[in-house]
């Protein structure tokens, strides 16, 4: 019984997606995942379903009790997470994204002007020989 309050009690105390008794389900890619508006974790069952968030945002805290959430979820994943960031650091990358939004637009305007540079300088070199 101890370890299902430490766990609770963890829940209600770091987990931002916990407010005012109800789980608001927002994940990192800010899509909902839990439309229900009940935790995961604070439903009374003998097997409750594993919450993603939790295991990458709030059980690192407390790394003592990944194998306690293990045994409670069945989620074998849990404490090995890892969360993609951009370059900057800024922000949390979604599936198939190499780049936040601002770090894609300076790539992009960066290898624009790599181009047009290179185009420029092979004008200038053949004008340089169109001359009679």
């Amino acid at each position: 019984m101890t370890d299902l309050v430490t766990l609770n009690s963890l829940v209600r105390s770091e987990c931002c997606n916990y407010v005012s008794d109800s789980c608001l389900g927002i994940d990192f890619s800010r899509k909902v995942f839990n439309t229900e508006n009940v935790c995961f974790l604070l439903i009374k069952k003998k097997h409750r379903k594993p919450c993603r968030f939790f295991a990458i945002s709030v059980l690192p805290l407390k790394l003592q009790l990944i194998e306690k959430y293990r045994k409670l979820t069945r989620d074998t994943q849990a404490g090995s997470y890892k969360l993609r960031l951009c370059e900057c650091g800024k922000e949390f990358l979604r599936k198939r994204e190499r780049f936040c939004e601002k770090c894609r637009r300076k790539k992009d305007r960066g290898s624009k002007r790599r181009y047009w540079h290179k185009q420029r300088s092979k004008t200038r070199e053949l004008s340089g020989f169109c001359v009679s």
